[in-house]
């Protein structure tokens, strides 16, 4: 499995999310609901 799949997972079941969409695939988002540094760490979390 592709490490950010395993990224995205892992933070989807520990922080409890229904939803995580792709930047290009919005029209507008709120700075409040970006979760790409939590992803990042997560995923570097996963390396260790």
């Amino acid at each position: 499995m592709p490490r950010a799949q395993e990224g995205i997972e892992a933070l989807v079941l520990s922080d409890k999310y229904d939803l995580i969409l792709r930047t290009e695939s919005i029209l507008y988002r709120h700075e409040l609901y970006d979760v790409t540094s939590k992803l990042t760490e997560k995923m570097n979390s996963l390396e260790q």
